[in-house]
């Protein structure tokens, strides 16, 4: 896997995360009205393992969804007759918002949690 310029290890680490039927069976009992204690004690783990907890406790908060980019411009404009040969050059600057590709990373992370932990509840839970 390649990483991009603002990829990080975590970013390496978390770029696949398990598939729920792996989460099953690390996941033995499914959290019900009687068994939050022992439910816990397997899940906390196995989020803090693919360093998703910070998205439980809130540590680990959303970017922004976009983000300003300032774009400068080279503008050659001629000068006007009767003054000294040549071009005026200035630059002109443009603000531009884009998507915010961290959050789109952030949330990627974020939804997949929150199918996984879904995946350990039972129907009366849900």
């Amino acid at each position: 896997m390649r990483l991009g310029p603002k990829s990080s290890a975590m970013d390496q680490s978390n770029a696949f995360l398990l598939s729920s039927s792996f989460l099953s069976q690390l996941i033995f009992q499914k959290l019900n009205h009687n068994n939050y204690l022992t439910w816990k004690r397997q899940i906390v783990p196995f989020i803090k393992s693919h360093r998703l907890y910070g998205h439980i406790d809130g540590t680990t908060r959303a970017p922004p969804k976009y983000i300003d980019r300032e774009v400068k411009r080279t503008v050659v404009a001629d000068q006007g007759a009767g003054t000294s040969a040549g071009s005026e050059v200035r630059f002109e600057y443009e603000t531009l918002t884009e998507n915010n590709l961290e959050f789109e990373v952030w949330l990627a992370h974020d939804q997949s949690l929150v199918a996984y932990i879904t995946s350990t509840l039972s129907e009366e839970v849900l």
